[in-house]
């Protein structure tokens, strides 16, 4: 026990700097934390949470008054926020998303603020037993916790679709776009395709399917009956049971608000978008497979270059994606890859035979608790035909750039102590600040001798404008209420995509009589841009995304001019300490008793425990993160102690080394050191790791490589040691005859996974999801200092859901070895 008081002591007092750092806000309805630095983003925070409070609280039927705790994290340039119903927690991430993002919106804070606090109150709504037992044991037991995703997010994208005709994802016209596709194809999914993972396009199908389903309800039946429901259903006592049998759940408060189950009202909604689609047409001709998503047209040299992302399938629920840039000739109408892109960010560029484009790799330091301070900055990468080379030029925290004629290149760093971004310029290895502006900037381009960008106000959506760079001025080309963006330069037009009149397509604007056309492609058309006298354009269709090419024909079309109105942000809050205020939540636990005795964090979230009892034992685990990067982990029984800390040394999502970290555990007896490298490729993942026994002078070594194709896979994994004692089996013999101990030994299995069936079924009443199923042929070796076998097999896998939040992945597999042949089921669990 007194290591376990000196070991959180010395923590605390080395890590008081971290928590000082920090600061927090109250107001009647929220607590926000926030990094020194970040006051303005968390009162912008407070202002809209403040503001839609109520009207969220009367979306879900929520009136409790409670406390919600907000998080501010910087995590570089990456835009989310997630809501932990559990803890009355929401976390917002600061970076304002691409202009190209269906995220996208007037306000950042405003859209990701409503959208979490929607999830909050829809979550923690409840009522009669199901509250009592909430005050008791802790929000697990809310009955609107155990809706599928395809409800919670349905009604956070409905919500924050409804505060404006711009803002949500309702309001972009892609979700539109994917829907009506997929009812023109006759593909809309059965409601168990909805709710579970797998792998059709699009991927988080739940929030496309769960927004337009809402969106349906409340146009049918009213916005105050799909309050109704979730006030209804707060009070279900059969919550839990209902994930597996929604006749009781679901199904029960949904007949008494709507007069029909779910899977009637799916069904319902299915045949209402039927029969309002307007006819959906792509004009042209489709010159590229179906692809998972298609962007960044560019022509040059009489080519057409673009950016292509696939999803590679190496098993069940194993998906990757792929991007990659690709040249197609049109007078050979082919397609092939040039080179792979690890993780792209905003638009591509290019010169001549050079492609400009950002990739995101990970670097410490930033304002965040989550990340462990890491947060993900760009590399500027050029990639040149001629010689198929792809080198590094730059890094820094950029959001666009443009290349200049001179060899300048000039980029846009967001600024982070008021609204809008800093003008940089790099020149023979040198990064220089030239301005500021109160825009942000999120796309670059050059006509004749000028900048064009496509920009925001602090209260607006991304406009075109002239950008002149010695009066960091902006000078409006193409200004409206709604997003212009994905913008290409030719002659003396501007080729860019936008929603007017729920029409999604490419527009073209004349510099020279300042006139604008609607480029005529059918329903749909992204991205467009001229080559000869042809259009080629991204159109999408049920399974994914296609290019088209089609003639030129346009239509002139008036803009729409409506101001968005500035917000005057004054709150109404106290500052806080941050000690008091952070540490007061250890003593607030989010569960108590069922499923542990207790459990809980700090405010910052800098702090965990879960305390349980087990075979009879007190048990306690401890994790903190006040050393960040380095985080421990404290594990005891109140009689022995045991401690284990990873420190990660190097993170990057761009291909090559991925991750190096240092690990070590120990009860103070004994000490396990150890290291981890990684190494991902477009195709390829490479890892290594080893641990030592320091008492025994002792290793436990494992390495692998794996190889996917896009619907099947190749593994080779290995496992060395010596002095460290372990249990060793081939698989479908590890009975206790054929499970053998040794000290020192090897282990090698080879594995093909490759996808048999895709099935997508599944059932209502139990919940239960059939996804695909895979084939896996294996080898598996061991040998030890007297002992060595070798088996053969195959295995059949299946993606498989229950509970609507639950995946599993059983198997059936047969095994030969010594001419003894076994069978063996096993199965791995999932949480979404």
């Amino acid at each position: 026990m007194k290591k376990i008081v000196i070991i959180i002591i010395i923590i605390s007092i080395n890590a008081m700097g971290s928590i000082l750092d920090w600061e927090v806000k109250e107001t009647d309805n929220f607590e926000v934390f926030y990094h020194e630095g970040y006051e303005k983003q968390a009162d912008e925070v407070i202002f809209y949470m403040e503001k839609y409070n109520d009207k969220i609280k009367r979306l879900t039927g929520n009136i409790e008054k409670f406390k919600t705790r907000v998080v501010i994290q910087d995590p570089g340039i990456v835009s989310n926020g997630y809501a932990d119903p559990m803890n009355y927690k929401i976390s917002i991430f600061t970076n304002n998303p691409e202009s190209s993002s269906e995220l996208t919106g007037n306000n950042w804070y405003n859209m990701v603020g409503v959208h979490e606090l929607i999830h909050i109150n829809q979550m923690t709504n409840t009522s009669g037993i199901s509250k009592i037992m909430t005050r008791i044991f802790g929000n697990f037991f809310s009955a609107n916790v155990h809706l599928p995703n395809w409800i919670h997010e349905g009604i956070t994208v409905y919500g924050e679709s409804q505060l404006n005709e711009y803002d949500g994802r309702l309001n972009t016209g892609y979700y539109d776009a994917i829907l009506n596709s997929k009812v023109a194809e006759s593909k809309m999914p059965s409601i168990s395709e909805a709710i579970y993972n797998h792998n059709s396009f699009p991927m988080g199908q739940y929030y496309l399917y769960g927004g337009t389903f809402v969106r349906y309800l409340a146009k049918t039946y009213g916005e105050e009956k799909v309050s109704e429901f979730f006030k209804i259903h707060g009070g279900n006592n059969w919550s839990i049971v209902g994930t597996f049998i929604p006749y009781v759940g679901m199904d029960n408060s949904a007949k008494k608000v709507f007069g029909k189950s779910f899977p009637k009202l799916f069904e319902d909604w299915k045949r209402y978008e039927k029969e309002n689609l307007v006819k959906w047409n792509l004009k042209g001709e489709k010159i590229t497979k179906i692809k998972y998503n298609l962007s960044n047209l560019i022509v040059n040299n009489n080519k057409l270059f673009y950016v292509r992302q696939n999803l590679l399938v190496g098993g069940p629920y194993s998906y990757r994606g792929l991007t990659e840039l690709c040249e197609y000739i049109p007078t050979e109408k082919k397609s092939k890859k040039l080179a792979s892109i690890s993780s792209l960010q905003g638009r591509i560029q290019n010169i001549n035979n050079d492609f400009y484009f950002i990739e995101m790799q990970d670097k410490f330091g930033f304002a965040n608790v989550d990340q462990g301070g890491y947060g993900s900055i760009g590399v500027l990468c050029k990639y040149n035909l001629e010689n198929s080379k792809k080198s590094v030029l730059f890094k820094d925290e950029m959001k666009t750039f443009v290349m200049l004629e001179n060899g300048e290149i000039i980029y846009t760093k967001d600024n982070k102590e008021i609204f809008g971004s800093e003008i940089w310029k790099y020149k023979n290895g040198k990064k220089t600040k030239i301005g500021k502006i109160n825009e942000l900037i999120g796309e670059m381009k050059i006509y004749n001798d000028e900048i064009i960008v496509v920009s925001k106000s602090h209260f607006g959506s991304w406009n075109i404008n002239f950008f002149d760079q010695k009066s960091m001025q902006l000078n409006p080309i193409v200004n409206t209420p709604r997003v212009e963006s994905r913008i290409k330069v030719q002659d003396d037009y501007i080729y860019y995509t936008a929603n007017y009149k729920k029409e999604l397509l490419t527009y073209r604007y004349n510099l020279k009589k300042k006139t604008t056309e609607k480029v005529l492609t059918g329903s749909y058309g992204v991205d467009g841009i001229k080559l000869n006298d042809e259009f080629y354009y991204v159109g999408i269709l049920a399974d994914g995304k296609s290019i088209y090419k089609t003639n030129i024909e346009t239509e002139k079309i008036e803009l729409e001019q409506d101001e968005i109105k500035d917000e005057n942000i004054q709150i109404n809050a106290t500052k806080k300490l941050i000690l008091k205020e952070n540490f007061k939540y250890l003593l607030k636990p989010n569960t108590k008793i069922i499923p542990s005795l207790v459990s809980g964090e700090d405010g910052l979230g800098f702090n965990s425990y879960n305390l349980t009892y087990e075979d009879k034992e007190f048990k306690l685990t401890w994790n903190t993160k006040l050393l960040n990067p380095l985080q421990l982990s404290l594990n005891t029984d109140f009689e022995e102690v045991e401690l284990y800390g990873n420190l990660p040394i190097y993170k990057s999502s761009r291909y090559g080394l991925s991750n190096i970290s240092l690990n070590c555990q120990t009860d103070f007896k004994e000490y396990f050191p150890g290291i981890r490298i990684g190494f991902n490729l477009a195709r390829n993942k490479i890892y290594n790791f080893i641990n030592f026994d320091v008492e025994e002078k002792g290793y436990d070594e494992y390495a692998g490589y794996s190889y996917l194709l896009n619907k099947c896979s190749i593994s080779v994994n290995g496992n060395i040691f010596d002095n460290f004692n372990k249990e060793l089996f081939v698989r479908g013999f590890g009975d206790n005859e054929n499970i053998k101990t040794a000290e020192s030994g090897f282990k090698l299995s080879m594995d093909s996974k490759f996808t048999l069936f895709d099935i997508k079924k599944g059932l209502w009443n139990p919940n239960i999801f059939l996804g695909d199923i895979y084939g896996d042929v294996f080898l598996d070796y061991i040998k030890s200092d007297d002992y060595d076998k070798i088996a053969y097999g195959g295995e059949l896998q299946a993606e498989m859901g229950m509970g609507f939040n639950i995946s599993f992945i059983p198997t059936i597999g047969v095994s030969y070895s010594n001419e003894e042949i076994k069978t063996y089921f096993n199965f791995g669990l999932i949480m979404q």
